[in-house]
């Protein structure tokens, strides 16, 4: 058995690698526990500006990104409404985005152990982790390997698939067009998108998990690209799905005795977009600032208090707006009205929130942008 560790930091995703950065930073010995046979999170991979606002040190990264200043929004009919958004929202390559993270950890302290955790318990007042080599001891655990890892199955159980979504779709060829493309679908809560990264592009849905699977997920989106983006051939290309916990942060405790969940371990994720990369830094700083100040048990609290606000705003525009009729009303419109339009280019570039949002109805879009 290896010396015991203060703190280990299971998953070297966003949410770990940063979490174990800050700690490092601030003097306390941190362990990083990397699968390097894990593949980084599916997702689009695309860092809002405000991101960069708020973790300053993204901005010095060299990992391959491109910066998109043009979204598109599509109706479940085809209607189309393209915004030039002020600020850019950053596309990474998620590998090396992630692998530069876990190597800023590194070099500030962190030890990294290139080892798949396989069992986590507790004897006494220390953690027991099992890996595929060797067995580890830590005093403290924070869980950072998403939504289906060991850390969150042990700690906290699973998630009830009433709070899961579903992302599925194909790594298809780079396109030349610089816009993110989102379609709004007839599906409730579920939309598609096209986000151009450095090597490729990412084609894929999101929708809540009940009642849906990856198969029939993939389906769809290739309809949805066949009827309105027929120049882009996903087969043969290469395929992806991901779960992500969109229930707004109220999938249970997310710190015990000794014990700390991140990122989608945590269950983050903003609960219309399923925004992860965010929100995983958001709640890596909180944990290390609780840990920081000798006060683990207040970092639930503190993290409520950060996201709260936004994440019950974005499930009442998820269960109020997010359907099919609204979406065609919200985007015909936002097609013929340009100060509507910079509305909602706001919001994609980070400033403006979902509050102003919950003055529409069940059935009618938002009037913030349709009554201008």
């Amino acid at each position: 058995m290896k010396s015991p560790l203060s703190v280990a930091v299971i998953g070297a995703g966003p949410a770990g690698s940063s979490l174990a950065l800050a700690l490092a930073e601030g003097g306390v010995p941190v362990t990083l526990f990397h699968d390097p046979a894990a593949p980084p999170k599916h997702c689009g991979g695309g860092v809002p500006a405000r991101t960069f606002d708020e973790f300053p040190f993204l901005a010095g990264l060299s990992s391959p990104r491109r910066e998109i200043r043009r979204i598109a929004l599509l109706s479940p009919a085809g209607v189309r409404c393209d915004m030039e958004i002020s600020r850019p929202v950053s596309v990474f390559d998620r590998a090396r985005f992630d692998a530069e993270l876990r190597e800023r950890a590194r070099a500030a302290g962190a030890r990294i152990v290139p080892e798949r955790v396989r069992s986590l318990r507790r004897e006494g007042g220390r953690w027991v982790l099992t890996t595929d080599v060797a067995g580890h001891a830590a005093r403290f655990v924070a869980g950072a390997d998403g939504a289906a890892g060991i850390a969150r199955r042990t700690l906290a159980g699973r998630f009830p698939v009433s709070s899961l979504s579903l992302c599925a779709g194909w790594y298809c060829p780079p396109l030349d067009e610089e816009t993110i493309v989102i379609g709004l679908l007839r599906r409730r809560a579920a939309y598609a998108w096209i986000f151009p990264r450095p090597d490729t592009a990412s084609a894929g849905i999101g929708a809540p998990l009940d009642g849906c699977d990856a198969r029939t997920l993939r389906s769809e989106i290739m309809d949805w690209l066949r009827r309105f983006f027929p120049g882009i051939d996903a087969r043969g290309a290469r395929p992806y799905a991901a779960l992500v916990p969109t229930h707004g942060g109220r999938g249970g405790p997310v710190c015990g005795d000794g014990w700390a969940l991140v990122g989608d371990a945590a269950g983050v994720a903003e609960p219309v977009t399923r925004e992860g990369i965010h929100f995983s830094l958001v709640s890596a700083r909180v944990c290390a600032e609780a840990l920081l100040a000798g006060r683990p048990a207040d970092y639930g609290a503190r993290l409520a208090a950060v996201l709260d606000s936004r994440h019950r705003a974005a499930l009442i525009v998820r269960n109020r707006f997010f359907n099919g009729r609204v979406a065609e009303l919200l985007i015909r419109r936002l097609a013929r009205r340009p100060s509507a339009r910079r509305r909602m280019a706001a919001f994609f570039s980070g400033g403006l929130e979902y509050a102003p949002l919950l003055t529409g109805t069940m059935n009618q879009p938002p009037r913030i942008f349709t009554d201008y």
